[in-house]
């Protein structure tokens, strides 16, 4: 041998068998221990053997092995993988060959399988081990130790009692058990009594050394000798599950937690049982700590307390945005009806609220407008305290008049006439309060004369300045001629007034016949033309027309025509004198109506009319057959010299000597003469031309001169009235 090193049959690493010269060419490879000062070396040497069997398979042939530290790269070398013997766990119930696992936690017995991985592959004839171990306690810990792959051939040598050691041999022979190279197999079993936390080292026996003989796989044999690693088995102790906590925001939360699995070393599950709930403080109701303790048991009887800690810590709660209302008084301010909302806390539990609080008052000193703020309080059971504010705006509206509006406005006929109103609103503030009325605004577009407004404003102010505003408004319509005349003819004793017969039978200027309730007037009676009737002689007046008066339905009526009032009898004409009673001095003229009552209206603008306070105005007034009258002196002046009036129904009318004015109708009642039928011949007297006048139209129907009695009919009763005036002249001088 190089360097003259000795080797054994497990230190050759490879082999090559010739099989072309039916001889096995054995190429070894050791691991050769140097000198001391010397490398280790790599030693070559082929041993030749003349092999008696033929046929058999060469050893394949492994190119570009990998380098190693321990040995030198040959090309033409190969090397199978290097066989090993180990212990492993063989779990409970697991099968390996002819042998059940012995495995079981629950006694204390934990099994490990002998390992082989062969380097070759074959038949394994039989297997030879030597281990050492040391005893528990003095005890031979041992419990079973057997073959699982062929006849068992197992010892044990207890030398517990002189050296604390025990040799065992897993051992086995008369087997045929197939290994193929580099896959391990279990081929025995031995079982060890092991507490939990017990372990042994298993350490080879060098004298009787680990081997096995292998018959290779196309003939041929070989021994191995696995190399071994010492190896500690053990069963560990019981790894348990350290303790948890959490914190939750409610006690409801504080449910029985997920309890961790906990399996024992051979993978059975290990039994847990709640012991105790435990909660601090006990009763808990709010705040604290809740603790589950739990018993884990294995089937070994080991034991081992887990607990599980809640920390309950409230979370703060919400409450929802301040309510409020806007209210005109703070007398109107009723807390009773506000309803606080509900709240829970942030476990869901009902708060109740405490309150309402003494109203706060912003300004402090509150008289008027401000804020009124009620406070309600929410506590949760660890003492956390919110609020919620209900506030009242007070904002006064505007005043209002109380009681029900009172007139605002009215019509007069003189502008002196226009004083402050003496029955002003009631004015109250949103409380109630009444406003006193304050002073008037005097205003409005009346300069004198009979057209103009005249307005009296009060403003009446609440406490914040908020402004109620009522104005009295006058509005200035006057004639600057006011007068009152009866017609002989229509007066009826009966109500001293007049009847409205052409006006009732839709015969006046611009009427309708055809609305007339008598049927002899729509079918006798002409349509009469709309406009006032003293357009022509001997009157010949334009001024005003009265075209704008009549029936819609009447033909040629223009559009927007005026129905008259009802009262209307007819029209009349007036003109004014001025201070003396001559034509020559006629300073106005105007055509009008006389209604039922005497009154005369002007219900279209004449000329302007303005009087000297100094002088006299006479008023004459003429109807288309009636004999005319003039006031007997001026007339009497009104509202500082704008208007002037007369009534010519309580007294006569002017009437110089030997000459008639008014006829006296009945005590104290006076009107115009009827009967004056033909103005155009003489306009001064009622004489036989008048008659002829009635003859020419009697029997006429509608708005004729001669009907006298203004009956709508020209008849003998007409002939009546001209007979009882007859003779009748006026002192006038007309034109």
């Amino acid at each position: 041998m190089l360097l003259g090193n000795k080797f054994k049959m497990k230190d050759i690493r490879s082999a090559h068998i010739d099989k072309d010269h039916q001889k096995m060419n054995s190429f070894v490879t050791w691991k050769s221990m140097g000198m001391p000062g010397l490398m280790l070396a790599s030693t070559v040497f082929a041993l030749m053997m003349f092999s008696l069997m033929r046929g058999t398979t060469p050893l394949n042939e492994i190119q570009n092995p990998m380098p190693d530290a321990d040995h030198t790269e040959w090309s033409s070398l190969s090397f199978p993988p290097a066989p090993s013997f180990n212990w492993v766990l063989i779990p409970e119930n697991q099968n390996n060959g002819s042998c059940l696992s012995g495995t079981d936690c629950c006694d204390d017995i934990i099994c490990y399988g002998l390992e082989y991985t062969p380097g070759v592959s074959g038949d394994l004839t039989s297997y030879t081990t030597g281990f050492f171990i040391e005893c528990l306690g003095g005890m031979v810990p041992v419990i079973s130790n057997a073959s699982c792959s062929m006849t068992d051939y197992s010892a044990l040598i207890n030398e517990c009692m002189l050296h604390d050691s025990i040799l065992f041999n897993s051992s086995g022979q008369d087997g045929a058990f197939p290994v193929t190279s580099g896959v391990p197999v279990i081929l025995h079993q031995v079982c060890f009594s092991l507490s939990a936390g017990q372990s042994i080292l298993i350490s080879e026996d060098p004298v009787t050394d680990l081997t096995a003989s292998i018959d290779l796989t196309g003939g041929g044999f070989t021994d191995e000798f696995p190399s071994y690693t010492p190896t500690t088995v053990s069963k560990p102790l019981q790894v348990w599950p350290s303790d948890m906590s959490t914190t939750v925001a409610c006690l409801n939360l504080a449910i029985p937690p997920a309890v961790p699995t906990v399996v024992d070393y051979c993978g059975n599950p290990v039994d847990v049982e709640l012991l105790s709930t435990t909660d601090n403080p006990d009763p808990l109701t709010c705040e604290g700590f809740r603790t589950y303790v739990y018993e884990y048991t294995d089937c070994a009887g080991a034991t081992h307390i887990w607990n599980y800690f809640y920390f309950i810590e409230y979370q703060p709660f919400v409450v929802p945005a301040d309510g409020g209302q806007t209210v005109s008084c703070v007398n109107n301010i009723n807390v009773n009806l506000v309803m606080p909302p509900a709240v829970n806390d942030n476990c869901g539990n009902a708060l109740i609220p405490v309150g309402p609080s003494a109203p706060v008052y912003n300004p402090p000193a509150f008289t008027c407008e401000g804020t009124v703020t009620y406070t309600w309080t929410y506590t949760d059971c660890e003492g956390t305290s919110l609020t919620w504010d209900y506030i009242y705006t007070v904002d006064q509206p505007s005043p209002t008049e109380s009681g029900g509006p009172v007139p605002n406005d009215s019509t007069i006929n003189c502008g002196l006439d226009g004083d402050p109103p003496i029955l002003l609103p009631t004015v109250v503030d949103a409380c109630g309060n009444v406003i006193p009325a304050p002073l008037p605004v005097v205003g409005g577009t009346y300069a004198g004369g009979c057209d103009g407004t005249i307005t009296y404003t009060y403003t009446y102010s609440n406490c914040p300045g908020v402004q109620f505003v009522w104005t009295y408004t006058y509005t200035v319509d006057c004639s600057p001629i006011t007068l009152r005349v009866f017609l002989q003819a229509p007066y009826q004793l009966s109500g001293d007034s007049m009847k409205p017969e052409l006006n009732y039978h839709h015969v006046l200027p611009g009427q309708d016949k055809l609305l007339s309730p008598s049927l002899s007037i729509q079918v006798g009676a002409p349509f009469t033309p709309f406009g006032q009737p003293y357009n022509m002689p001997p009157w010949n007046y334009n001024g005003n027309t009265g075209l704008g008066f009549g029936d819609p339905s009447a033909p040629g009526a223009p559009m927007g025509v005026i129905p008259y009032p009802t009262d209307v009898v007819d029209w009349v004409l007036v003109s004014v004198r001025e201070d003396t009673i001559f034509p020559a001095n006629q300073i106005w003229t105007c055509a009008g109506w006389v209604h039922t009552d005497g009154e005369v209206t002007f219900p279209e603008a004449c000329a302007p009319l303005t009087f000297d306070p100094m002088l006299d105005y006479f008023i004459l007034v003429q109807h288309r057959n009636h004999l005319g009258v003039l006031s007997p002196s001026g007339a009497d002046m009104l509202c500082g010299g704008v208007t002037i009036d007369w009534d010519f129904t309580v007294a006569n009318s002017y009437e110089p000597a030997i000459r008639y004015g008014q006829k006296e109708i009945e005590p104290g009642i006076w009107a115009m003469h009827a009967g004056n039928g033909d103005q155009l011949a003489n306009i001064a007297s009622i004489n036989s031309q008048d008659r002829t006048t009635w003859r020419v139209l009697q029997n006429a129907l509608g708005y004729s001169i001669g009907d006298y009695n203004m009956d709508v009919s020209t008849n003998s009763a007409d002939e009546t009235v001209w007979k009882g005036n007859q003779n009748r002249a006026s002192g006038i001088i007309f034109y």
